[in-house]
C-alpha cells in the first residue's frame, strides 16, 4: 500500500511538472520571440520552471523506473541547449528578437515534454504492474484486498482529476502558444518596417539572411546636402531642447516629402541632412532631375517652419548638390549604415557649405546631367 501511494504522488509530480513546465516554455518564447522580459514575466519563468523540475526530480526519487528514465533524459543531446537557454533567459539580457531561434526554442521544448511523457507513461505502467502484485499478494487475505480497492477507487478520480487538468492546460498552451506567435508576427513586421527605414530594402533583405554585402561602385549619383543657416549662432541662443525640438520639426517635414521622390535619406548629422538618388537602386540619367526637384521641393517647405521659441523668426537652410561616381556599402555591426564614399560626396559637401542662405548651389556636373523624358 504504501509502495503504491508514493508511486501514485511520483505520477501527481510529473503531471504537476508538465503543467508547470509548458507554462515557463510560454514566457521562453516570449523572451527570443521578443528580445526580453519585464520584471514580472520573469519571475513567473523562474517560477514555473523551479517547481516543474522540483516536481520531476520529486518523481525520480520515488520510482525506479523515473529514475532509470531521468538517467536516460539527461544524456539527451538537446539537453544541454535547453539548460543553456534557461541560463540565457534568467539573465534578461537584450537580444534580437528572432523567429528562428523562437521556432528551435519551441521544438526543443517540445521534445523535453514529449521525453517526459514517456516518462509518465513507464511510471503509470510501474504503478499498473505494483498494483497488480500487491492484488495478487492480497488474495489470500479478502481484507487486504478490499483495502487495496478501496484505495484504488479512492485514487482514480485523482488521477482523473489529474488528467483532465494536464489535458486542459495542454490546450490552453496550445491556444497561448498560437496567440504568442501571431503576436510574433506582427512584431516581426514591426521590426522590419522599422529596419527598412534605417537601411535601403535590399541591403536589409540581405543582412537578415546573414549575407555579406560588399561595398559597391557606382558610376553615377547625384548628392544632396543640406544644413540650417547661423545654426551655431542658434545653438548658442538656444536650450537643447529647443534645439532638439526644431530639428524634429525640420526632419519630420523633410522626410514627409521625401516619399515623392526616386531618392534615399543616407544620415542626418546635427542640422546636417544628407540625401542621394541613383542608388542604391540603379535608375539611369533621373538622379539628377530627381534631386534637383526634390531640393526646390523642401526650400519651399523650410519656408513654413518657424522657430518656436524665437517668434516672427523663420528657418532658413542651404544646400550643395553635385554628381558623379560614388562608392556605398555597410559599415559597422552592431548599428550597420549605409554610407557613401568619394569625392563626389566632398565636393556636395563644400558646395553646400559655400552656398547662400535659401539658395541651392549645384556643381558643372549636376547641370550637365542629360534631361530625362517622362
Amino acid at each position: 500500500m504504501e509502495v503504491v501511494n508514493v508511486l501514485l504522488e511520483a505520477y501527481k509530480s510529473i503531471i504537476q511538472a508538465l503543467e508547470n513546465l509548458g507554462r515557463s516554455a510560454i514566457f521562453g518564447l516570449y523572451y527570443y520571440g521578443r528580445g526580453h522580459l519585464d520584471q514580472g514575466s520573469l519571475f513567473q519563468y523562474v517560477r514555473f520552471w523551479t517547481i516543474a523540475h522540483s516536481g520531476i526530480k520529486t518523481s525520480g526519487g520515488f520510482s525506479t523506473s523515473g529514475k532509470a528514465y531521468l538517467k536516460v533524459l539527461r544524456a539527451r543531446a538537446y539537453m544541454q541547449q535547453v539548460l543553456a537557454w534557461d541560463d540565457e533567459i534568467r539573465e534578461n539580457g537584450f537580444i534580437n528578437g528572432s523567429v528562428e531561434v523562437a521556432d528551435e526554442y519551441l521544438q526543443a521544448m517540445g521534445r523535453y515534454m514529449q521525453d517526459l511523457r514517456k516518462m509518465q507513461t513507464s511510471l503509470r505502467e510501474e504503478i499498473q504492474s505494483t498494483v497488480r502484485i500487491q492484488l495478487k499478494n492480497a488474495d489470500s487475505e479478502e481484507a487486504i484486498s478490499i483495502a487495496v480497492l478501496v484505495l484504488v477507487l479512492s485514487i482514480s478520480p485523482v488521477i482523473i482529476l489529474l488528467v483532465r487538468k494536464a489535458t486542459y492546460m495542454v490546450q490552453v498552451f496550445s491556444d497561448t502558444l498560437a496567440e504568442k506567435m501571431n503576436q510574433l508576427k506582427v512584431e516581426k513586421k514591426r521590426s522590419d518596417r522599422l529596419l527598412y527605414q534605417m537601411l535601403p530594402v535590399v541591403v536589409a533583405k540581405q543582412l537578415k539572411q546573414n549575407k555579406q554585402v560588399p561595398a559597391e561602385s557606382f558610376e553615377s549619383a547625384t548628392v544632396y546636402f543640406s544644413d540650417i543657416v547661423g545654426f551655431e549662432e542658434l545653438c548658442a541662443d538656444s536650450s537643447p531642447l529647443q534645439i532638439v525640438q526644431l530639428l524634429n520639426m525640420q526632419y519630420r517635414v523633410f522626410d514627409s516629402r521625401l516619399e515623392q521622390y526616386n531618392v534615399y535619406k543616407v544620415e542626418t548629422i546635427g542640422d546636417a541632412y544628407m540625401v542621394v538618388s541613383g542608388l542604391p537602386k540603379r535608375i539611369g540619367h533621373r538622379h539628377a532631375e530627381e534631386i534637383a526637384c526634390m531640393a526646390l521641393d523642401l526650400r519651399h517647405s523650410v519656408q513654413s517652419i518657424p522657430i518656436p521659441h524665437k517668434p516672427g523668426q523663420w528657418l532658413q537652410i542651404r544646400a550643395g548638390v553635385n554628381t558623379g561616381p560614388v562608392v556605398a556599402g555597410v559599415v559597422g555591426t552592431k548599428m550597420p549604415r549605409y554610407c557613401l564614399f568619394g569625392d563626389t560626396v566632398n565636393t556636395a559637401s563644400r558646395m553646400e557649405t559655400t552656398c547662400d542662405p535659401m539658395r541651392i548651389q549645384i556643381s558643372l556636373s549636376t547641370r550637365m546631367r542629360p534631361q530625362t523624358t517622362y
